[in-house]
């Protein structure tokens, strides 16, 4: 006889792992192709090893002819539109008839195979980043290179995002349970890892993101893992993580001092020897080999767009006193949560404003009761801090480059740690009582409406000719008269997948989070639980 314990754990689990696969599907056949953030020039990158098969460099290597013919025939953001050349905007798509639309996707699967491999005069902007997950995403990209532009982008981002969702399910797990966030509250700190839009506007298109929020996260859970018992196998896990970041994205380069205080305090304690100390630098020099070379080759460190621009420490520093940092960091909380993908539509502030309302009363309720802290929160929170730190510093570089038009840095860069922020909102929560799970299943109930209306309120009518304030009556108006039609020339993925991962997705975001509000309700004394 199953107990109601372990069927309580069955379903949350099964119902988590459905909504966390149907949402990869769903984002990655929703967003248009090229709508992903910077995605041209990261598909370029991966042409460059895939068909050139070398590492690109900036200022010097091109886009492929592929990607900068689509680039004039399909609709793009008006960020891009504004900067490229007989590009064609989304405003403009609409506008086209049927028949302009077809031939143009038309134009798009006749491109020959060949310009893959024919140089554009479009340089690759994003030429300079670490290489691992391109490397990662090449021998995939050689395999289906005869498949047409469109449905080898969809395939790319299927098997991308599947993976990277997964992956990071195991390691957001692996740090909730380095924290002791258990029962009800981890499922809710994974639903809401998962819930939330712009973690799959980072992962769910053709970039390095896909890897570097995996990596982030498990690097913090070993991390913390590592100070509460400092066993070989996590002060080597967490330098090979570490390691591994530094090669998939520059920003990793905050948390290294995080992790050399780490290993410092654990070997003058003697928690660890020499030896283990020795092996785990060795392990973490592995990297040093690609920042050599953007000092090599570019004069900077970092080798990132605006270091190579000539956007210095100096400079960073300086425009930090002409940024309003209220406003700024509210904003980057705000569009760390919501941004409709490269857009950059909007959701409704209020909204958003109350999600941010209730992250921000369990930092603190976690300082109120600061006594009960375990010591990995402390080191988690010393992790999100010391990206934080990064952050702020690069919203001076985002104000000198975009010449003080932008008050904070990119939204997708705080997905490193959101994963983390949320498993200590939950272990904040979970610590107390019912004041804690009021406050949980508040933010639950609002994390739950973000998800739904991403989709059933924004994306889908957006990419399908909506235009206007989404109020209740205009979204009911635009689904009674939806054209199909402009939405299946728009987005990435067949409609009937759309739509059946749609269903599948809010029948399991509303069972799931019925199952947590349940339980919140009953308290975890009383009740069946969901241990995990």
């Amino acid at each position: 006889m199953v107990s109601a314990g372990t069927s309580g754990k069955r379903r949350g689990i099964a119902l988590l792992v459905v909504l966390v696969a149907a949402n990869a599907v769903l984002y990655s056949c929703v967003l248009p192709l090229w709508e992903g953030f910077d995605e041209p020039a990261h598909y370029s990158y991966v042409q460059s090893l895939s068909i050139d098969r070398r590492l690109p460099v900036l200022n010097r290597t091109a886009c492929s002819r592929e990607v900068r013919e689509s680039l004039k025939l399909v609709p793009v953001s008006w960020l891009l539109h504004n900067a490229l050349p007989k590009s064609i905007s989304f405003e403009e798509w609409f506008q086209l008839s049927p028949e302009e639309r077809r031939a143009r996707w038309a134009a798009v699967g006749g491109l020959s195979p060949a310009l893959q491999g024919e140089p554009s005069d479009l340089l690759n902007y994003e030429a300079q980043q670490a290489p691992l997950a391109y490397l990662m995403i090449a021998p995939i990209d050689a395999l289906i290179s005869r498949m047409r532009l469109r449905s080898r982008v969809l395939t790319l981002r299927l098997i991308l995002t599947v993976l990277s969702a997964m992956a990071l399910l195991g390691a957001s797990n692996l740090l909730l349970h380095a924290l002791a966030v258990d029962g009800v509250f981890r499922l809710g700190a994974l639903a809401c890892t998962f819930e939330c839009q712009m973690l799959w506007a980072s992962v769910a298109h053709v970039s390095n993101d896909c890897l570097a929020v995996p990596l982030s996260t498990v690097l913090l859970a070993l991390l913390i893992l590592m100070m509460q018992a400092p066993k070989p196998r996590y002060v080597f896990g967490a330098a090979g993580a570490m390691a591994a970041g530094l090669l998939t994205k520059a920003y990793f380069l905050a948390f290294v001092p995080v992790f050399v205080a780490a290993l410092v305090m654990t070997l003058t304690k003697r928690r660890i020897s020499g030896r283990t100390t020795v092996v785990s630098l060795g392990v973490l020099l592995l990297a040093t080999p690609w920042y050599a070379r953007n000092v090599l080759l570019y004069g900077s460190l970092s080798g990132t767009q605006e270091s190579i621009a000539g956007v210095g420490f100096s400079h960073a520093v300086a425009a930090l006193r002409h940024i309003n940092w209220i406003d700024g960091t509210v904003e980057l909380f705000r569009s760390g949560l919501w941004t409709g993908n490269w857009s950059f539509v909007s959701f409704s502030r209020l909204t958003l404003d109350i999600e941010m309302a209730l992250i921000t009363s369990a930092f603190v309720l976690l300082l109120w009761s600061a006594r009960e802290a375990r010591k990995g929160e402390w080191w988690a929170i010393a992790g999100c801090a010391a990206f934080f730190l990064g952050l702020i510093y690069q919203t001076g570089v985002t104000w000198v480059a975009t010449q003080g038009r932008s008050q904070h840095a990119e939204p997708w860069y705080a997905q490193a740690i959101l994963p983390c922020i949320w498993a200590i909102v939950f272990g904040s929560f979970k610590r107390q009582g019912k004041t804690g799970r009021v406050l949980a299943g508040a933010l639950l109930a609002v994390a739950a409406w973000v998800a739904a209306a991403t989709y059933l309120w924004k994306l889908i009518p957006l990419y399908g000719g909506f235009a206007g304030r989404s109020t209740a009556g205009a979204m009911w108006a635009w689904w009674r008269h939806a054209k199909l039609e402009i939405l299946s020339s728009t987005v990435a993925g067949p409609l009937f997948m759309i739509f059946c991962a749609l269903a599948v997705f809010v029948a399991a975001l509303f069972a799931l989070n019925g199952i947590m509000l349940r339980e919140l309700w009953r308290g975890e004394d009383g009740g069946r639980k969901i241990p995990l």
